[in-house]
């Protein structure tokens, strides 16, 4: 089944997702609270940061800021 979603309803969809990035780790395995700790050492974010197992070695971070996402973006691990 196929279906067609208006323009709106795909921002509406999309708009939570719209400051998200997936990160993968490479070299070695670390445990999920361990990896979110660190991320928020590291990227210092001034807004809350929601991070998620993908599985595989795979994890999406979404942030709440902008800001945020620019910083990690501009400024790297």
């Amino acid at each position: 089944v196929a279906m067609k979603l208006t323009k709106e309803t795909k921002r509406r969809i999309r708009g939570p997702w719209s400051k998200a990035i997936i990160i993968k780790l490479v070299g070695r395995t670390v445990g999920f609270s361990y990896l979110q700790s660190k991320l928020i050492q590291l990227w210092k974010p001034l807004d809350k940061m929601d991070c998620i197992d993908l599985t595989y070695g795979f994890f999406l971070v979404r942030f709440y800021s902008k800001e945020d996402l620019d910083n990690v973006i501009k400024k790297g691990p």
